[in-house]
């Protein structure tokens, strides 16, 4: 399967608390051009965020509540990548939590790859905007660093 990009092996975190899933979630990434890390969420994943340069997150969401306030708090550590919403529902607002797509209900491996190449393909090209609203440039492929003229802060972009 073509991941987008031929060329480039887009890096992906799968941050799902269930075990199984995540790493079933890993193997089929990885099985398709891929190149995919599965992690336990919990605050540490920040870190993990800024270490490593992630193309695109598939943040589960289970658990509304907690999984929300959690998203909120690694937001206010680092940069987040594009992000898919698993196990979510459109009331729990994805879009406005920042998924740039979100699946709902079990995971099927085929709606899963389609809808990663989907927000990969829209990696390439795209205005990238700072949390005050300023648009700081156009992302072609890989990420890098630019400071926000308006507010100051540091975005990667």
């Amino acid at each position: 399967m073509n991941n987008g990009n031929s060329q480039v092996r887009r890096k992906i975190l799968v941050a799902e608390d269930d075990g199984v899933l995540s790493k079933g979630i890993e193997i089929l990434l990885n099985n398709n051009g891929y190149s995919a890390k599965a992690a336990m969420k919990n605050e540490s994943l920040s870190v993990l965020l800024r270490r490593q340069n992630f193309d695109l997150v598939l943040f589960g969401c289970g658990k509304p509540e907690e999984d929300l306030y959690l998203l909120g708090k690694i937001r206010k550590n680092c940069t987040m990548p594009p992000m898919i919403m698993i196990n979510t529902l459109p009331e729990h607002k994805p879009e406005e939590n920042g998924a740039a797509a979100f699946l709902g209900g079990t995971v099927e491996p085929i709606s899963l790859l389609d809808k990663v190449q989907d927000v990969v393909r829209g990696i390439l090209d795209t205005p990238v905007r700072c949390d005050c609203g300023n648009l700081l440039g156009i992302r072609k492929g890989r990420y890098l660093e630019i400071r926000c003229r308006r507010c100051k802060k540091t975005v990667r972009i």
